[in-house]
């Protein structure tokens, strides 16, 4: 009897990701903590000799487990009791760092590898950005380490309500962060749910922020990866972006496309406000509001019943 050959995905680094967007490629095999030989070495108090160990499974996955470490290991503001896998994305707490976790794009063996480089995931449905009110007025109100506190708890609060959903962080871009769902991932009352869940931080927490939804077509919008970084192409995206300027105008707090609104299924949720212009994009285009009812409704600027060029 001949055995048979064993299975291996493709290897694609991984990377561990600090706030100030410097990388770490991660091993197959990686310690992380204060001891000088770790693969990972963290400073501070709160980080143990030994803290965790993050490693990659026969099918390449990713995983982190806690090492017995006095302050834990923490995956998404939710501490670990035992070793879990790790998604592109996902958040590690050790200590007093906040890690974001970049995970690899799996090739299947006996794929075409000519585009080794450039590896296609499943389709996006959902596009959501957060971004930051008066980002300029906040710089100038508090230094530089108090700034960067702010930004991370907010980054970490915004991951931590997607999440459930199956909502993805794709980039931070200074004061804004832009996430992804691909297809089926989440219910409509799941994604009503994540809208709940920012529209009650806006209500009751510092950074003030904006949030704009978009639905899009099967196909219209693609992840790949090149060169290791993640990127999302598609004409929806850069909507999404332009859109976030009529959010500004409006003091929309949380803004759906017609798209989106519809995808949603929640119509005594949504309030449809007039037709506004986007800049690139010919013609006018229809947008609706959230409406948060544990808030009694977030505010709306006045001038969201007229036409706002951007």
């Amino acid at each position: 009897m001949t055995a048979e050959p064993k299975s291996h995905a493709r290897e694609f680094p991984a990377e561990l990701e600090f706030f100030d967007g410097t990388r770490v490629t991660l091993p197959a095999d990686c310690r992380v903590g204060r001891h000088p030989g770790s693969e990972v070495r963290l400073e501070g108090e709160r980080v143990s000799r030994e803290h965790a160990r993050i490693r990659r499974g026969r099918d390449g996955r990713f995983t982190v487990s806690d090492l017995g470490s006095s302050n834990g290991t923490w995956v998404n503001g939710e501490r670990i009791q035992h070793e879990v896998f790790l998604h592109d994305g996902d958040v590690l707490g050790i200590g007093n760092h906040r890690l974001v976790f970049r995970g690899p794009c799996l090739t299947p063996v006996g794929a075409d590898t000519t585009n080794t480089e450039i590896t296609e995931t499943p389709k996006v449905s959902w596009l959501l950005a957060a971004d930051i009110s008066g980002f300029a007025r906040l710089c100038q109100r508090l230094d530089s380490v108090a700034l960067s506190q702010v930004l991370t708890s907010w980054r970490d609060w915004c991951i931590a309500a997607i999440r459930p959903s199956g909502g993805r962080l794709n980039k931070q871009m200074g004061d804004g962060l832009l996430f992804y769902w691909f297809n089926d991932q989440a219910s409509p009352r799941e994604i009503a749910r994540t809208l709940d869940a920012l529209a009650a931080q806006q209500a009751s927490g510092e950074p003030p922020f904006r949030v704009c939804l978009h639905h899009v077509d099967s196909g219209a919008v693609t992840l790949e990866r090149h060169q290791g970084v993640d990127e999302l192409f598609g004409s929806p995206v850069n909507f999404l972006f332009r859109m976030d300027d009529v959010a500004k105008a409006l003091s929309v707090p949380v803004l759906l496309t017609a798209e989106a609104a519809g995808a949603i299924r929640c119509p005594d949720r949504v309030v449809e406000i007039r037709p506004q212009t986007v800049a690139d994009f010919p013609g006018t285009h229809r947008f609706f509001r959230w409406n948060f009812p544990a808030a009694g409704g977030l505010p709306l600027n006045p001038d969201a019943t007229r036409d706002v060029r951007t």
